[in-house]
């Protein structure tokens, strides 16, 4: 019967959400059957395509899934797949919303397969709070038609016409991050045992009594909770900042390392060296798969060996989860963990448009949401936001602007952020009607 109709009219269904953590052995295969194909793409977006390859023309599919495809990277191939050979008739996006017991994030689609042309798709952005027993009279009187052709493959946004014009006008108004900072992005240190690297105060200050060189390998450090806005809370923590095959040599490694090297260590850092050597059975019994890399038991995990010179610059450092822009701006040489990523190439001004409203409201558009008002900010995401060549002079103005703001360490700052907020909004040319679609979405 398949086979004489040509397909099936209608596939309906609620794929398994298996994260593709789970599904390592089955990625060969799936990368030889299906052109959604990613290495990091979770099981359901292959039903998406399996799916849809089971339709006969102008048949429909409809699926309950996670919305994570609507904005993940692993979501680009199978956004740009439906975009282009289906006509996306209803798209409905719920949100950390809790609809349905088995799916966080839920979102139902339903598409036909047919060509999109001119299409216009029906969509909702479901409102928080709202029950499901209203379902009917929310549909009816909140979603609303958005052409189909502003569901790029760069991320699916359910937006108002307008709305979308903002974002591609602040687009066109700056370079994007990314560029703005030539790739200077950066992850934190992973030193394998935080416990044996990094220091309080008390035995930073007895490891240099014990041998003042011991200064030599220390670094101010800091982790996530210590990140603030505008600022880094200084925890008086310090990294012992030992990388493979240290000391290092002018060719930076050395042959048969693991025993000339360690030899060299204890001899030049010996305070070090005996505070490390408590540690010696936990941190020799440390994976390696993840760098490939055999490397000495008293070297840190991963080092950042190609851009470790990036933490003694001016820099912006951020987590990757906030409910606000949480940006901190850093010129004390602070380390951190691989739980935060850095911005070098960057000064006080492009930390005025990140921790901005625009700045924010920009940032809510491209992220992934979670829970409670959170979003995940991935670094693909980030090096999109628009930052916007002027003048020197409102240059200097904004960046004094901020210095003021990470000098009060972000106490009543509340004055100077509505001066910072006043003076990117006239250097990008907002209207007061695109201004209020900033400010209604920004707290």
């Amino acid at each position: 019967m398949f086979q004489s109709k040509g397909g099936f009219d209608v596939v309906i269904g609620n794929p398994p959400y298996v994260r593709q953590e789970q599904i390592k052995e089955l990625k060969p295969a799936l990368q030889k059957e299906y052109d959604c194909y990613t290495g990091v793409a979770d099981l359901y977006v292959y039903f998406y395509e399996q799916g849809f390859n089971l339709l006969k023309s102008s048949g429909h599919l409809s699926y309950i899934t996670s919305n994570k495809y609507f904005r993940a990277g692993y979501g680009e191939k199978l956004r740009q797949f439906l975009g282009e050979k289906s006509k996306v008739e209803v798209l409905i996006d719920f949100g950390d919303a809790a609809v349905f017991e088995a799916i966080a994030y839920p979102s139902i689609i339903l598409v036909s397969k047919s060509k999109p042309d001119n299409h216009q798709s029906r969509v909702l952005n479901w409102e928080a709070g709202k029950s499901v027993n209203e379902f009917n009279s929310v549909y009816k009187s909140q979603s609303f038609y958005m052409a189909q052709k502003e569901l790029g493959s760069d991320g699916w946004r359910l937006e108002s016409p307008s709305v979308l014009r903002l974002l591609d006008k602040l687009r066109n108004a700056g370079t994007p991050l990314g560029k703005y900072v030539n790739g200077r992005f950066y992850y934190g240190i992973k030193t394998g045992l935080n416990e044996a690297f990094v220091v309080d105060r008390a035995t930073r200050d007895r490891l240099i009594a014990e041998d003042e060189r011991s200064a030599e390998v220390m670094k101010p450090y800091c982790r996530g909770k210590d990140v603030k806005r505008w600022y880094v809370q200084n925890p008086d923590l310090w990294l012992l900042f030992i990388p493979w095959h240290f000391p290092l040599h002018e060719d930076n490694s050395i042959t048969g390392a693991s025993t000339k090297a360690e030899r060299e260590f204890q001899r030049k850092y010996p305070a070090l060296y005996k505070h490390l050597a408590q540690f010696k059975d936990k941190l020799s019994a440390r994976s390696q798969a993840e760098t490939g890399i055999r490397y000495e038991w008293y070297a840190m995990q991963r080092c950042a060996a190609n851009y470790w010179q990036e933490f003694q610059e001016p820099k912006i450092i951020l987590g990757r989860f906030m409910n606000q822009a949480n940006f901190a701006f850093d010129r004390n040489k602070i380390h951190h963990n691989d739980a935060l990523y850095m911005i070098t190439g960057s000064d006080e001004y492009v930390t005025a448009i990140l921790n901005s409203s625009l700045g924010w409201w920009f940032i809510q558009q491209i992220c992934t949401d979670l829970q409670n008002g959170y979003l995940q900010a991935y670094k693909e995401n980030l090096e999109q936001i628009p930052i916007l060549n002027t003048s020197k002079a409102d240059r200097l103005i904004i960046e004094n602007l901020v210095k003021k703001c990470v000098d009060a360490k972000g106490s009543s700052v509340e004055e100077w952020e509505a001066e910072i907020n006043d003076r990117l909004a006239h250097l990008y040319e907002l209207t007061i009607e695109e201004m209020n679609i900033i400010n209604n979405t920004y707290t």
